[in-house]
């Protein structure tokens, strides 16, 4: 810190100063000292307002734009250091900008399109997550406030899917546990009695089946939640090369609709498959088809029977990506739901009898999915005319040549397979 208080009283001495352009350079070396030496995330503001010097991240967290402060909390807390000469702390609550938000390679106009519908009519939405922070903001020399924000948005969610997990878990157990204890009762009574006059065995035997089928069904839906919770922390880690291969996007999307057709049967809704071309991605094959899965499996169950679900493989129409659409005819999502159907356990208030076996942790899935292959997922849906769901993974470069001493060798940057088979064939499919 000495040489920080050095060049700070340097600054403050106008004898120190040779002039307007040294003072300027002196100004621009010392703020990029004092965020260096601060370690966490900081914004220098002078007194007309303009930012002199930031972190990158102040942007994305919509403190700071076109070298201004835009939140206006922040905003006021610099103005009251001017005024007061005294530090403010506060908690603080921003949503991303929709520059750090967009998806890549996809428009708006493509998905109306592939809709079938007027665009207007619908929303558009994305994964987009506010950010929780803790803000000090105080004076300094030099003429500068310093704003020093520390993100806790990790924290924050951690602690609200905590809540949430226990919250959902309890009240689920709960319904088995009472069906449990109905089912021994009922047990009981068959084995002890006492028998109502004219009552037959056939009456308490048809109360057990029934209570049994509750049982199973229960059981059923607990290891759907378990599984998805395993495939949901799963998705959450970060790709090993071991898993990373070279795959084909539509190959993959194509497996994961082939499995989802006896449940497609099974609720008479047809499936539709379109692929253009190869789309080459880097990733883990398994993770891609349980992203596409849930995303076909989750249309099916909001699909009236008789409808139609499609999934279309293409590039993007700058061809930097690999879009997976998967298009219903439901009853589509409410605006003010869609922002949250990406949350765990996020469950919309108007359920079908076949989506009540969901647990809301589906779409998350996706999410963690596309995030962990550097890739993104969108939302375009309106009240009657269904949902477009659309997953969105950068293509893959065109693999390097052959080695003229090993001409079975094709390196995929480093991942792929290592017993000469084809890149981009999974061995555990």
């Amino acid at each position: 810190m000495g040489f920080l208080a050095d060049r700070l009283s340097a600054l403050t001495n106008p004898a120190a100063r040779e002039g307007r352009q040294e003072a300027s350079e002196d100004l621009e070396a010392s703020s990029q000292a004092i965020l260096s030496l601060v370690g966490s995330l900081a914004v220098l503001v002078g007194r007309d307002g303009q930012v002199v010097r930031s972190s990158p991240d102040a942007y994305r967290l919509g403190i700071v734009s076109q070298d201004r402060i835009v939140d206006e909390r922040v905003e006021e807390a610099v103005r009251q250091a001017w005024q007061s000469d005294k530090v403010s702390r506060f908690s603080l609550t921003t949503a991303t900008p929709e520059a750090f938000a967009d998806l890549p390679g996809l428009s708006e106009t493509q998905e109306g399109a592939d809709q079938g519908g007027d665009h207007d009519d619908g929303a558009l939405s994305e994964v987009s997550r506010p950010n929780w922070l803790k803000v000090a903001v105080g004076p300094i020399s030099l003429g500068l406030v310093l704003v020093l924000i520390d993100d806790v948005s990790e924290a924050k969610r951690f602690e609200q899917t905590r809540q949430a997990f226990i919250e959902h878990v309890s009240r689920q157990l709960s319904r088995p546990i009472s069906s449990l204890g109905a089912l021994a009762e009922s047990l009981t009574a068959l084995a002890k009695g006492p028998w109502r006059e004219g009552e037959r065995l056939e009456e308490r035997m048809a109360a057990v089946s029934s209570q049994a089928k509750l049982v199973k069904d229960y059981s059923r839906y607990l290891e759907h939640t378990l599984g998805d919770l395993i495939l949901l922390i799963r998705a959450q880690e970060e790709t090993s090369a071991s898993k990373t291969e070279r795959m084909d996007l539509g190959e993959q999307a194509s497996k994961a609709l082939d499995a989802a057709r006896p449940q497609a049967e099974e609720a008479g809704v047809n499936l539709v498959c379109r692929s253009s071309g190869p789309l080459p991605v880097l990733g883990d094959p398994e993770q891609v088809r349980v992203a596409v899965s849930k995303l076909v499996e989750n249309a099916i169950r909001y699909s009236p029977a008789g409808s139609k679900v499609s999934l279309e493989a293409k590039p993007s129409a700058d061809g930097s990506f690999g879009l997976v659409q998967v298009i219903d005819r439901g009853a589509g999502i409410r605006k003010e739901d869609q922002a949250h159907v990406f949350e765990r356990f996020y469950r919309g208030d108007e359920q079908t009898e076949a989506s009540q076996v969901g647990i809301g942790l589906g779409l998350s899935i996706v999410k963690h999915v596309a995030l962990t292959h550097h890739g993104s997922v969108k939302l375009w849906s309106a009240p009657g005319q269904g949902s477009t769901f659309t997953l969105a993974l950068p293509l893959a470069p065109a693999p390097a040549p052959a080695s003229a001493s090993d001409p079975s060798a094709v390196p995929v940057e480093g991942f792929g397979r290592t017993d000469g088979g084809p890149a981009g064939v999974s061995s555990g499919m």
